[in-house]
């Protein structure tokens, strides 16, 4: 919460705690993944740099596999800044659809 803390530790601000960004995962998973009500199962997340308050982000989602028999899909997350494309964080969560997939094609 100390921004002189922060300084001290080599920082060039406070930090936002990485809970913050996962968050922001599990809304992107909740509302817009196929669209609203499907249920964040797991997440993996490594942080590749800091994001300090004030940073716009930008999580972007990439299907990386469907299992049609379970109803679940995983997906490959990474978080960017909007300000410069600098990556935050990136990983994996698997996510549960509420609603019956579409038949496989």
């Amino acid at each position: 919460m100390s921004a002189a803390f922060a300084r001290a530790r080599g920082f060039a601000d406070r930090v936002v705690h990485g809970a913050l960004l996962g968050s922001y995962v599990s809304r992107m998973a909740g509302m817009y993944c196929p669209g609203t009500d499907a249920l964040l199962h797991s997440m993996s997340i490594q942080f590749k740099q800091p994001a300090y308050p004030g940073n716009a982000l930008r999580v972007h989602a990439e299907v990386d596999q469907v299992s049609w028999g379970t109803n679940t899909i995983v997906l490959k997350i990474t978080i960017v800044s909007l300000a410069d494309g600098a990556v935050h964080a990136t990983g994996k969560v698997q996510v549960g659809l509420t609603q019956l997939a579409p038949t496989p094609p």
